[in-house]
């Protein structure tokens, strides 16, 4: 119990500093470990992972952000903005009804 609390807490300290869509990597985990050239052993799920594997996005409930690179420590995570979702504006005197894209009034 004691430990989801404090993951609890990481999670919203995570979500303040990075934003509520932070993209979680296996490179930037601090339970991630270097075993090879191009592997990182995960010590939450006990498996070998390559880099290839390490580079794509994942929801692992076991995630706490470690802002170095596993496989290269001079490289720092750098969160992206928000993209802004365009709203389309609908003219509401033709919604719900036919429209006749020919011109003329038969439908």
């Amino acid at each position: 119990m004691w430990s989801t609390a404090i993951r609890t807490k990481s999670l919203k300290l995570k979500r303040w500093l990075w934003g509520d869509d932070m993209r979680q990597y296996c490179r930037y985990c601090a339970n991630a470990y270097i075993a090879g050239d191009y592997e990182a052993y995960c010590e939450q799920k006990k498996e070998l992972r390559t880099e290839r594997q390490c580079s794509r996005a994942n929801k692992c409930k076991y995630f706490e952000l470690n802002p170095e690179d596993v496989f290269d420590p001079e490289r720092k995570y750098k969160p992206r903005n928000n993209r802004r979702i365009a709203k389309i504006k609908v003219d509401k005197r033709f919604y719900g009804k036919q429209i006749n894209l020919f011109g003329g009034d038969e439908v």
